[in-house]
């Protein structure tokens, strides 16, 4: 196993690296070009994939807690039973991603009936396939991924079918109006937002941990006098 613990990798071309068993936490990636990289069964615990080509990396059974994928594109990257916890996703790429339990080849996956009727995939009459991501369908597969306290605003390629096929995922941040599409209340979204600081924030200043606070309910419209931004000594809910 590689051992380089805060590996600086900024805007290096990487492409097709074969890292595999690696152990790489807080390495710095920002810009780099990973494309077709295989980073799998390694530890990137609290990396920076900030604005980083990852399209079609594989990244299945790694640690990526706390990873900042920003602004990545992670087109059909594989994310099969990697740890997401706390990873954030903000303004990413997500067309054609895998998360969570990868299936089998040929195994079928659980489309909404309003895609299958698109009429650009009418040559798959027998439903969708994994394979069928080699024709360019950029569908973004969350069966059964841990979405705790990961951060998907602004990010591309989800829909709430896709979201609530994770697990915890009414314990994440999402654009403010997919959050209602998804049916998540003002209430709940403030314990989510005391979760979120609290599990991203460990060991701040509580000045600095409440400041998050109040930043993310005004993201979310909810810090005004009859809705006050929740404080670092109320019960965390969403555990």
């Amino acid at each position: 196993m590689k051992d380089i613990k805060g590996l600086d990798l900024k805007e290096r071309n990487l492409r097709s690296t074969y890292a595999f068993e690696s152990y790489f936490p807080n390495g710095e990636f920002h810009e780099a070009n990973l494309q077709y990289a295989n980073l799998s069964n390694s530890d990137f615990q609290g990396a920076d994939f900030i604005e980083t080509d990852l399209r079609e990396a594989n990244f299945s059974n790694t640690n990526l807690m706390w990873a900042n994928f920003s602004s990545a594109n992670l087109y059909k990257s594989d994310f099969s039973q990697a740890n997401l916890k706390g990873a954030v996703f903000w303004g990413a790429n997500l067309n054609g991603a895998m998360f969570g339990s990868k299936p089998s080849t040929n195994q079928k996956l659980n489309f909404p009936s309003s895609l299958k009727k698109s009429p650009d995939i009418k040559k798959f009459p027998n439903g969708f396939y994994e394979e069928t991501q080699k024709f360019g369908i950029g569908w973004t597969s969350l069966n059964k991924a841990t979405l705790l306290l990961a951060d998907f605003r602004n990010a591309k390629g989800l829909s709430k079918e896709q979201i609530q096929q994770g697990i915890g995922w009414e314990n994440a941040l999402y654009d403010n109006a997919f959050r209602k599409q998804l049916g998540i209340s003002d209430n709940h979204i403030k314990k989510v937002i005391l979760n979120f600081v609290t599990f991203h924030f460990l060991g701040s200043p509580k000045e600095k941990q409440q400041e998050e606070i109040n930043r993310l309910m005004d993201y979310y419209g909810l810090n005004n006098r009859e809705n006050p931004s929740p404080t670092l000594s109320l019960k965390r809910g969403g555990e």
